[in-house]
């Protein structure tokens, strides 16, 4: 997966087949995970718990959307 950042830095995670989990680029620090198969939607959880929502790509375009960003205190927008 490719995250473009709001400041134009490209964001590369590497999938792991032998652990079955991404591979979080070195000048962030968090966790990516693929939620249920069916939501076709990525999560990314910061170490202060903060999360992103993105939808899987959309449309065969290869894009996805940021669908929902919460603090860890459930605050947030959609």
């Amino acid at each position: 997966m490719i995250w473009f950042t709001s400041t134009g830095e490209k964001l590369k995670f590497e999938f792991d087949d032998v652990t079955g989990s991404f591979i979080t680029p070195e000048s962030i620090f968090g966790t990516l995970v693929k939620d249920a198969p069916t939501s076709g939607s990525y999560t990314w959880t910061d170490t202060a718990g903060n999360q992103t929502v993105f939808a899987s790509s959309d449309l065969g375009t290869g894009f996805g959307r940021l669908q929902s960003i919460k603090d860890r205190f459930n605050n947030g927008i959609t």
